[in-house]
Order: structure tokens, then sequence, then C-alpha cells
């Protein structure tokens, strides 16, 4: 179903009379109310008609101030009216528009606004409509929009960033961009908007509107999730090749036993070097059919590089799956205490059950060590569905999460509360029933123990925040996280204009219990460690869920010994590596924010 908004512009009106007007003073205003007229109307080029209501105090006229854009009726009287304002397809080949003026007996101003037509309505004329309408009356800052001239020739990528920009224009009362939460910062420099919006690749105008989004995220690849091109080097030896930096579970890298911590020496028979490694790390991510040769890393003790332990060659084929939530989950005994490990990569609501079901296996754990480092968030729900697990009875019923909105949503007595246990959700979906089912598999917790870096984003940011406000100790390690604070409702798979788009723009901020939500820069870490090979030079990576992951292994230490580690220095506590220029990773992105989709 297609969506036709009205947009406003920012404009100066000047007062235009209608004809035959009679001369009005002695009350000011204009004595018109509840209009549903904005500042400017658009209209399209081929002309339509458009139909307008308000409440008037008195007999009332209307006029335009253009011959192409016709009224009627002119006249009335008081009490709720309408009227239609009806435009002539435009040939003129420029831009014009007309002023709509409504004058009311015994006021002395018109309410008035302005019909704009372009010479071209664009490619994108349908989508760039629905999209400002949506961001009008729900985006978090949408104040702005009121006055804001848009072009709606515009491709509906750009269009989005037009709106985001100029609201960026106005300020706070901290002298900020006005939505100074809508984007991940660095150095004062916003680095990007997290509103979005994007085709849908399977988008075709034969698709219907009812179109079902998949569970999770449909991934083509080998299943090499992440590498890093490296150079091992010390007493003489050396060694460049590809250093594996995760594995998705089920998928054929995982069949043929890559591990976390492998090194990839060979790719189809070419040593990897510092000329081909780019190359070599595209075939392990999407060949059809490529070999590899790994090999395990052999360590002093005193983490200098010793050598290579050549591994059987594996052969890898891409395949098309489904990315799961769970990377890893184990039970460990650390310091005499049960302790559980989680590599949790995002919140699906499709992957709760099997969330549910390995909180079970995890059944009498002291302890629970989450990994959140690659998870940039998801459904809310599914947030709730975690904390849940974590916290159980004693909180049951708690403010998990308050969802704030715009002031004009706010004014109209919308908010919305996400309770631990309570599957209730202020999403419009009814129950959820996976929060219910997550009571009775909780640990209990008061504390757990967060692995956390820059990608640590939105509903991640979420369960950190939302247990701190139950009380609970959440001790993080890791890097300072992404500083999402703020939420998404929209759409995946819209029809608009014949073809597909997800849209989803910032239209909630979330809060936790005690009513705090000031973490857009982000969480300090209790304990700061960098092991990211990303952006800088780091330590070679170990295997998840083990003391050779140097982020579990403060985690492990501080349950252990009940005293919080000092920040180790990277050469003397871990393996470190020399990275190659740029980065040998998948070019998709894990960021999925805190979303609630609404319905198509």
């Amino acid at each position: 179903m297609k969506h036709l908004f009205i947009i406003l512009t920012w404009a100066v009106v000047g007062l235009v009379s209608c004809s035959s007007d009679e001369t009005l003073s002695g009350v000011g205003g204009t004595g018109v109310s509840d209009s549903s007229w904005t500042a400017v109307v658009r209209s399209k080029t081929g002309g339509e008609p458009h139909l307008f209501s308000f409440t008037a105090a008195a007999a009332w006229r209307v006029g335009s101030s253009e011959s192409w854009c016709s009224v009627a009726p002119q006249s009335g009287g008081s009490g709720l009216q309408l009227f239609n304002v009806t435009t002539a397809p435009n040939d003129t080949g420029a831009r014009r528009e007309a002023v709509i003026s409504v004058r009311v007996n015994g006021y002395s101003s018109p309410a008035s606004f302005r019909i704009v037509q372009y010479a071209d309505d664009g490619d994108y004329f349908e989508v760039n409509e629905w999209m400002a309408g949506y961001m009008r009356e729900n985006y978090l800052w949408n104040e702005p929009l009121a006055g804001m001239t848009l072009d709606y020739t515009l491709d509906y990528s750009n269009f989005l960033r037009s709106m985001l920009t100029g609201v960026a224009a106005f300020k706070d009362d901290r002298g900020r961009d006005l939505n100074y939460d809508d984007g991940h910062w660095k150095n004062g420099v916003r680095q990007y908007f997290y509103s979005y919006v994007k085709q849908s690749a399977a988008s075709t105008a034969k698709r219907s509107a009812a179109s079902a989004r998949a569970a999770g995220e449909t991934t083509t690849g080998t299943g090499v999730w992440r590498l890093q091109a490296v150079v091992l080097a010390s007493s003489g030896k050396q060694a460049v090749g590809l250093a594996v930096m995760g594995v998705t579970p089920g998928t054929p890298a995982d069949a043929a036993g890559l591990e976390r911590g492998m090194f990839i020496s060979e790719v189809d028979g070419q040593p990897v070097t510092t000329s081909n490694y780019q190359s070599l790390a595209r075939r392990l991510y999407y060949g059809t059919s490529v070999r590899a040769l790994p090999n395990r890393v052999v360590w002093a003790d005193n983490a200098d590089f010793q050598g290579l332990e050549p591994l059987p060659e594996v052969t890898l084929a891409a395949q098309t799956y489904v990315d799961p939530a769970i990377y890893e989950s184990s039970v460990t005994t650390v310091g005499g205490r049960k302790t559980a490990y989680l590599l949790y990569m995002g919140f699906e609501t499709s992957q709760d059950q099997a969330l549910i079901e390995a909180f079970r296996s995890f059944r009498g754990a002291e302890e629970l060590i989450l990994d959140l480092r690659y998870n940039g968030g998801g459904a809310v729900r599914s947030s709730t569905v975690l904390a849940t697990l974590i916290v159980g009875d004693a909180c049951k019923d708690g403010v998990y999460c308050r969802t704030v909105y715009n002031a004009r949503r706010t004014a109209a007595g919308e908010s919305g509360v996400y309770r631990i246990g309570n599957g209730h959700t202020p999403d419009g979906t009814g129950v959820y029933t996976p929060i219910v089912s997550a009571l009775p598999e909780a640990l209990g917790l008061k504390r757990i123990y967060v692995l956390c870096s820059e990608s640590t984003a939105s509903a991640s940011e979420l369960v950190i925040n939302g247990l701190r406000g139950l009380g609970i100790e959440v001790r993080l390690i890791g890097m300072r996280t992404n500083g999402k604070n703020v939420g998404m409702e929209g759409y995946v798979d819209h029809l608009e204009g014949g073809e597909l788009y997800t849209f989803m723009p910032i239209t909630f901020y979330s809060e936790n219990n005690l009513g705090f939500r000031d973490y857009s820069d982000g969480f300090v870490p209790d304990v700061e460690f960098d092991d990211s090979p990303l952006y800088r030079a780091a330590c070679y990576p170990g295997a998840f869920g083990t003391t050779a992951d140097p982020l579990y292994a403060l985690a492990a230490e501080w349950i252990g010994t009940g005293a919080k580690p000092a920040p180790p220095t990277r050469a003397a506590a871990f393996r470190s590596v020399q990275l190659l220029p740029g980065v040998a990773e998948r070019p998709d992105g894990r960021l999925k924010g805190s979303v609630v989709f609404r319905n198509k």
C-alpha cells in the first residue's frame, strides 16, 4: 500500500488576499484551527487533487494566487470544513508555486500555505514523498522538517541524506547538531548516520507488499567470516599469511575444520604475499572451489613467533546460508566457579529459541562472559529475551527499556516499555512469548562480564544500560562501545513506486529503569584492551572462549582472582603481530541497530 504524505518547506509566506476579500480587523490570529495542510504541499508534475480540512471560527473564504491551482468550494460557514485544491499539469518546464489563503470573518490574518510543482518529479518521487512523510511524523528530531526545502528529484539515498543534514544544521542547547545522536562520531566528526534507506536486493515490480523478510541475515560465501593479513616475524623467522578471525557455524569453512587463529599461508597453491593477499582473501570469502593451506602458529613462552605447524589442505565452496546469532557457547570452571561463555552476534527474533536453549545448557552457571564485541544490535524484543535469561524472576516485570519518542508523539501519549519476563511489548505485535519462555531458563545473576568494542552497538548497549538500570553489575572489558542510544521503527521490503525498500530512521531514545540514556559517546570499559586488528596493530587472534583470546583471558582473571585486572601491555601479555596495509575483511557490516519493524 502506498502512502501519500505532505512535505513542508522553510519559507515566509506573504499575506495574499482572495478575490473580493473584505477588510478584516479586530481579532488577532487567523480563526483557523486543526488544519490538515502544512506550510508547503507538494503536488505532482502531472497535476492532482488535494483535499484539506480545518475548523473555522466563523464564515470563511479561500482563494488561490495562481489560475493553474483552482479551489472549490471557495467559501463556507463555521465549524469543521472541507475544500479541494486541484492543480493542472505543469508543462512550463520550470518549478512553480501558488499561495492558498483562507480568511475567516472577523480575524485580522489569513491562514496561508503554498502548493509547489516541479518541472519533473524525478524517478524517485513516490518513495521520497513516502520517506519525507514518515520522517515528518516519526523522526526523533522532526521539528525542523516543518520548514525544510526538499529536492524530490534526488535519488532516494541522497534525498534521505538531505533531510538528515538539514536537521543537523539546527543546534541543540549544547551547540551540537540537533540530531547529534543519529550517528557515530570520532574526534568531533560524524562518521555516518544511523538512519538509512536501501533498495531491497530482490526488489522488482512483480513482488507484492506482503513479501516476507528472511530469518536472520542471508549471506553467500564460504563461511570464512573475517580475515586479517599479517606478518609474523622474530629471530630471523618470517611468515606472511591470512589470520582467520572468525568462522560462521554451519558453513563450508566450519565443516572443513577452519577455526579462529589458524594461519592461511597458501590459497590455490599460491603463497600469500604482501602484494596478493587482498585477491587471495576474496577467493577465500567467495570462491566456488578454493583450496587453502591452514597452519597452527607455534609461539614461545615469551610470545615470540616460533614457526608454523602445517595442517591438511581444505577445499571450500561458497554457499548461501542464514547467519546464526550464536557463534560459540560453552560452560567451564574458572577459579572454582561454573562459568558460561556466549559469543552472540546479533539480536534476531527468528533465533530467540536457540538463545533460550543455550541458556538451558548454562543451568547452574555462577558467572557469565557475554561476548558482544561484534554485535551491532537488532530487535529490542530479542534484547529483552537475553536480559530476562540473565536476571530472571528477581527482576520480573522490572523496566528493562523505555522508549521515548519525539515531542509530537510524546504529547499524544505515546510511550513504550519492555519489561523483564513480560511478553507485552509496545511495538503493536501483541504478546511476544519468548520473553515469557525465557524466565524458567534464567540464570538469576547479579553480575556479568561483557566483552565489547566499537562494534558493540544499539541493542547490545541496551543490554548494558538496561541491566544496570535494574541494579545488575555489568563489568566491561575491551574498548569503548559505539554509543547508539537510539532505535529505529521502520520497514523491510516495503513496496513504493514499484520497488521494494528497507527504511530505518531513528525514532526513539532507549532509557533504562533509572531514566538514563546519555551514552551517545559509548560506554567506557572497566578494563581497556584493544584486541581488534581492524584499524590498528593488535595481538594475534586466539580461539573464542579460551584464554588464548585476550578479552576472555582478562574476564577469566577477574573471575578467578576477584580483583579487576590491570590493562596489560600488548607485547608483554599477548602475541603481537604486524598488520599489512589495508584490511582483508568481508565488506558486509554487522551494525543493525535497535529496530522495531513496522507492518508493510
